[in-house]
């Protein structure tokens, strides 16, 4: 930014917002997974059946969402959705640029 001026390089700025949504794609993927995995292995109950086991079930279940779980999907959904929010003001704003270059008239 210059003489208050906001340049964008429309190649630069597409390329950047492709890796984004790459980069939001598999953090969300491995989100996923990583969570369904955790499920699959507290589902399999592996703290047995003996009276140890059946206490920490119980006291597991009451507080079977971690607290940061939520937090973590609302995050992950952040980082997907900043992608398309990015690119739209991107064409919002290059949009604007050309509608406002076509008004202006330049004298030889």
């Amino acid at each position: 930014m210059s003489n208050n001026e906001v340049r964008i390089d429309p190649q630069g700025a597409s390329n950047g917002v492709a890796q984004w949504k790459a980069a939001a794609t598999t953090t969300n993927s491995n989100w996923t997974d990583a969570t369904r995995k955790i499920a699959d292995l507290q589902a399999m109950a592996p703290w047995g059946n003996d009276s140890a086991g059946e206490s920490f079930a119980k006291n597991f279940k009451e507080g079977k969402e971690f607290p940061t779980d939520s937090k973590i999907d609302a995050l992950v959904q952040q980082v997907v959705d900043t992608g398309p929010n990015v690119e739209t003001a991107l064409e919002r704003s290059l949009g604007s640029d050309e509608a406002q270059a076509k008004k202006v008239k330049w004298k030889k």
